[in-house]
């Protein structure tokens, strides 16, 4: 089984404490430079368009920025709690093993996506891997934090709301297309919706 250096992540996200204001002042142009940096990821997702910059602000210091390198697995069943992850640059691959130890692909996700496991949005990973496919860069935000961005940010509720849906309408689709179509039909059905994402 993979090895997982973010088990703990929730752990580390809901315990984590800011710098000092003397310590922050002595490191003002780096965290000035991450600022912008996190800044322009967040105002980039769907989800968070027509924000305000104070109200991205607020938003950033509800997350924690993590790089993870290719090939790197960051989410293993049971092991890392309700966290939401907000996947800013980069692909991530969703899998589960079989008992034999075979991995199959659930999906593909890529950037300006979120993904995890939180009750609350009817996410879940359901006993599935999350493996960075590229070097990513994901913004990671607790349970509470995101029940606080609920109820403060009713726009950005209404926008995770109108995702949710297109996705269970799009899985709605792909199990009609399983149930109904051969594979011909489905596999020009996948190009049709490849070719409305932009991909090549």
């Amino acid at each position: 089984m993979p090895s997982n250096p973010f088990a703990s992540i929730a752990r580390k996200i809901t315990g984590q404490r800011r710098a000092s204001p003397a310590a922050a002042a002595a490191d003002d142009h780096p965290a000035r430079e991450r600022l912008s940096e996190k800044l322009g990821y967040l105002s980039a997702m769907k989800i968070f368009q027509d924000l305000s910059r104070e109200e991205l602000v607020a938003i950033e210091r509800a997350t924690t920025m993590i790089t993870c390198p290719a090939g790197r697995v960051f989410y293993i069943p049971g092991e890392t709690g309700e966290v939401l992850f907000l996947l800013k640059r980069g692909r991530v691959q969703i899998y589960c093993l079989s008992p034999d130890g075979r991995k199959l692909t659930v999906k593909i996700l890529e950037p300006m996506t979120f993904f995890g496991e939180m009750a609350i949005l009817g996410q879940g990973m359901y006993d599935t891997f999350a493996e960075a496919m590229d070097d990513c860069v994901i913004c990671v935000m607790s349970r509470q934090d995101v029940v606080r961005l609920l109820l403060s940010k009713p726009p950005v509720a209404a926008r995770i709301c109108e995702e949710l849906a297109r996705r269970v309408m799009e899985t709605e689709q792909r199990l009609e297309e399983l149930a109904f179509k051969g594979v011909d039909s489905r596999l020009a059905g996948l190009l049709i919706r490849l070719a409305g994402q932009g991909d090549e």
